[in-house]
């Protein structure tokens, strides 16, 4: 925008200039300087406008020169198979019908977009790249987009009727999906939510109820009307609706280390944007960027960035991470759950529960559904107690609701062997250890979607003391796997419908970045929890310094470390408005 705005700066001058040209009187040498003024003026209007439309090339042009993604994914297989160091993609690339782009397997290897960024076009509900099983690979100049959006998003253009029964007419925007995929078609709609302002400063005023289906009539294509009964809204002409899809995840790296992501954006996501889970990580993510394109409303249709079950945390730098329907950043481990042994007075073995929040729209544990498929099924079957170190690796266990410490230390893990017997992969015994918990009174937020369940052994006496009765389960944190060592540095967040971020990880450092409005809940969070099954329970050692907190009303308890939580250093951070910001030792 500042170059255009540059541009036309330059004509405004340069036509000013041409018409006091043409005034008697003027010295040579200053029409001398109109000359080149006139010529610079035909300079810039050839350099601005090229650098204006780089703000991500046309979509619909991109799309029809798209080269097909299985000839780019075959060729992409054979250069991992034969070890080839260099991989580049073309400058655009479609994967329809829902197709991964999937990187199997490589080891030191770099994947380079064309210049001014490969665009890689996915479509949902699970389309996306996926990084798996890697090691030392980096990632440059990528572009993420989906055709269509994993969202619905319509302007209002017309409201008619009485106030107290509005009658809406919307018209869909280009690459949307259709309002059919509010019944069903595509699972379920997540959330919907009315945007306002002008251009593209519209943001979302608020969530609003979902119509069904039958409350909308086409009246020509890509424009509805709503029928009787839709719910109203505090909207205007102008103001846009979206519904948003929560599938699969965009930019997936799966059990996976060292890992770099270099110029990665992406321009509209599934659930997740940026994910890693599993594995060893230490993921770099340097200037990665959450945007949306001009016209539309959402970058990411939940957070800009998560992470799950990594031991070493990932490293954001100079990045931008914006225009999310959830946290900015959550970064933290699954909360295994620990029930004891089917024989009184076995004091070394148990029974450990993985259970892992997965694509819940996609397989669910219900009284219809038998199946222990896990998150990890989808994006390579592995998880924290399959990478386990037998002898090495060791389980820290707390009590529900006092967060209180059990055992003497760390349960170091003897064996363990995952369970795959009809029972024990039943909905039915997911809701029986449940029910467990249930009389302690412990709520889930999201519930049990899927589960792994392991048969656990320790030295022999490691449970003694564990009163079954008082602690009929226990949460678990598998130690290694806890996202030590996060660093995220000079970078930019703006514009979220939930969370500052929530770092659950040690050793870690947030350190010279702006988080800046909107945001709906300024919080920056550094505590274990229950309900989510997040951990790890245990964080020590974590430094905030020298940030901007922008725009955000207030901020005395911006930074919330919580139970767990020690040695947390905050200083050199700035509110602005001025306002006091809590400190934690």
């Amino acid at each position: 925008l500042s170059l255009w705005l540059l541009g036309f700066l330059s004509i405004y001058i340069c036509s000013s200039a041409t018409c006091l040209a043409r005034s008697p009187g003027l010295p040579p040498g200053f029409l001398g300087f109109l000359g080149f003024l006139s010529i610079m003026r035909v300079l810039l209007a050839l350099l601005t406008c090229p650098l204006a439309a780089f703000a991500y090339d046309d979509a619909e042009a991109s799309l029809k020169s798209a080269v097909p993604g299985a000839e780019v994914q075959r060729a992409l297989d054979q250069a991992i198979a034969r070890g080839d160091a260099h991989f580049s993609f073309p400058a655009s690339v479609a994967f329809p019908d829902s197709v991964d782009l999937t990187v199997l397997g490589a080891r030191n290897m770099v994947l380079q977009g064309a210049p001014g960024g490969t665009t890689l076009w996915f479509s949902p509900p699970t389309g996306g790249f996926r990084i798996m099983s890697c090691s030392n690979i980096t990632v440059k100049q990528i572009i993420v987009d989906y055709a269509p959006l994993p969202y619905i998003q319509a302007d209002i253009i017309n409201i008619s009727g009485a106030k107290d029964s509005p009658v809406y007419t919307f018209q869909l925007v280009q690459r949307s999906l259709d309002f059919t995929a509010l019944n069903g078609s595509l699972g379920n709609i997540a959330q919907s939510w009315l945007w306002t302002g002008q251009g593209d400063e519209k943001w979302a005023a608020g969530p609003v109820r979902m119509p069904a289906f039958n409350q909308l009539r086409q009246v020509q294509p890509g424009v509805y009307v709503t029928e009787p009964g839709f719910p109203g809204m505090n909207a205007k002409v102008g103001d846009s609706v979206t519904y948003m899809l929560r599938q699969a995840h965009t930019y997936v790296i799966g059990n996976s280390s060292n890992v770099i992501s270099e110029d990665v954006t992406t321009l509209s996501a599934l659930g997740l944007n940026f994910y890693e889970l599993d594995g060893e990580g230490a993921h770099v993510y340097r200037r990665i960027k959450v945007s949306r394109r001009p016209g539309y409303m959402i970058g990411s249709n939940a957070d800009c960035f998560h992470s799950i079950d990594v031991a070493h945390g990932p490293t954001i730098i100079d990045s931008e991470l914006g225009y999310c329907l959830d946290d900015f950043f959550n970064i933290h481990n699954t909360v295994h759950v620990l029930y004891p042994p089917d024989v009184v007075g076995d004091t070394n073995h148990a029974m450990l529960v993985n259970p892992r929040i997965g694509a819940p729209h996609l397989f669910r544990l219900n009284s219809t559904i038998e199946s222990n498929r896990t998150l990890d099924e989808t994006y390579g079957y592995t998880s924290p107690m399959s990478n386990i170190r037998i002898g090495q690796d060791t389980l820290r266990c707390y009590a529900f609701n006092s967060y209180d410490r059990r055992f003497a230390g760390p349960l170091v893990v003897q064996s363990a062997t995952l369970l795959k017997d009809p029972v024990h992969t039943s909905s039915k015994f997911a809701q029986d250890l449940q029910a467990i918990l249930g009389r302690l009174g412990v709520r889930f937020i999201t519930g049990w979607w899927d589960m792994e369940v392991w048969n656990m052994s320790f030295a022999p006496g490691a449970l003694t003391g564990w009163n079954i009765t008082g602690d009929p389960a226990l949460m678990c944190d598998v130690e290694r796997f806890s996202a030590s060592g996060t660093s995220i540095v000079n970078s930019s967040f703006h514009h979220t419908t939930c969370n500052l971020g929530r770092i659950k990880a040690s050793n870690s450092s947030i350190v010279n970045n702006t988080f800046q409005a909107p945001v709906r809940t300024p919080n920056l969070e550094i505590v274990g929890l229950q309900d989510w099954m997040e951990g790890p329970m245990l964080i020590n050692n974590v430094h905030i310094e020298g940030n901007v907190f922008k725009g955000l009303g207030w901020a005395r308890n911006l930074i919330h470390p919580g139970h767990g939580a020690s040695n947390i250093t905050i200083s050199g951070n700035e509110p602005s408005p001025k306002a006091d910001i809590m400190t934690f030792v």
